[in-house]
């Protein structure tokens, strides 16, 4: 789980634990945020018709305001909703993304203003306790309807993907006024 809403944020990393009987996942998370331990629960489910999943959290700290000095201030909010997504499947199935090599393309769809940009290291994720899959996110202006097209160079603060090694890339286009996700994508790729 990570989470940032603004660059000058610290990374924040919460550990998920719980159990999965048939579609159904239940459990509790833990973590630190900016600053701020914080712990909760979830519950959710498979929805029949894709291999994602949906679902719930709460917080047991309930609403609190954060102020992060320089930065922002914001309330965690009590409960909220969550989203899992199967790797290299597009939601709508109409919206997909190509990477090859370094370079990353896709056409946002409809409404969309920005796209949260994201890197994945997969053997991270899939080792118990070995700590944060997300290598890096950004935001990028993508408005709906319009090819973009970026290359997957991290920012100077982040250690350089490892050549010849798999990653994932993620795109959720959104409409931030709204704040509406409208899509999502992800796609392996192997680092030039």
């Amino acid at each position: 789980m990570y989470f940032t809403y603004e660059g000058c944020q610290t990374s924040n990393v919460g550990k998920i634990s719980g159990t999965k009987t048939a579609d159904a996942l239940a459990g509790d998370w833990a973590g630190t945020i900016d600053g701020t331990a914080q712990t909760g629960g979830f519950v959710g489910g498979r929805a029949a018709a894709d291999e994602n999943y949906s679902g719930t959290y709460t917080v047991d700290k309930g609403k609190q305001p954060i102020h992060v000095k320089d930065c922002i201030d914001y309330y965690i909010a009590p409960k909220g909703t969550w989203e899992l997504f199967a790797v290299e499947k597009s939601t709508p199935p109409d919206f997909t993304i190509d990477a090859k090599g370094a370079s990353v393309s896709f056409v946002p769809p409809p409404g969309s203003s920005h796209s949260l940009v994201g890197v994945l290291d997969p053997e991270i994720a899939k080792t118990p306790d070995a700590g944060n899959p997300v290598v890096w996110q950004w935001l990028l202006d993508a408005v709906g309807g319009t090819l973009t097209t970026f290359e997957l160079k991290p920012p100077a603060s982040v250690p350089p993907l490892r050549a010849g090694r798999e990653y994932v890339v993620t795109v959720m286009p959104v409409d931030v006024a709204a704040g509406k996700r409208l899509g999502f994508a992800s796609k392996r790729f192997i680092a030039p």
